[in-house]
């Protein structure tokens, strides 16, 4: 099976932080109706070259043309960028040794992170409030 994402992070030392998708930042790019129709001239392949010509014409990601009405941004597609999930078993607020666990294992994977052009990090918890350190979380 194919990953979601470019390169390899494993997991923080003791597991409870690791990387499990991506997300598009400042938000996904979004596909429109005018989108679709100019694909017919890629043999309606939707594809990053359609999407890009695309841009020549007008024909732009639908979130950020609803945004530019109230002042926002028209970002291309190449400015959509896609930062790393961590999914997050503990609470690294809860103790200094879960902080000290998360910050050396994104000190660990920046450089491949960069490498692959991420833009940085999304934080997902998947721990119950009140956790305390020593529970055990299914991921």
């Amino acid at each position: 099976m194919e990953s979601k994402f470019k390169g390899t992070y494993g997991k923080s030392s003791k597991g409870n932080y690791f990387v499990f998708d991506t997300l598009g930042v400042p938000h996904p790019y979004c596909i429109g109706t005018r989108h679709i129709g100019h694909a017919q001239s890629f043999g309606g392949m939707l594809s990053k070259e359609a999407i890009e010509n695309g841009e020549k014409y007008g024909i732009n990601c639908e979130i950020c043309l609803k945004n530019s009405h109230n002042g926002g941004n028209v970002l291309t597609f190449a400015e959509h960028e896609q930062a790393l999930c961590i999914k997050c078993l503990k609470d690294f607020n809860k103790s200094k040794s879960l902080k000290n666990e998360l910050h050396k294992y994104l000190l660990s994977i920046k450089k491949e992170c960069e490498k692959n052009n991420y833009a940085g990090f999304v934080f997902v918890s998947d721990f119950k409030e009140g956790e305390n350190e020593t529970n055990k979380s299914k991921p």
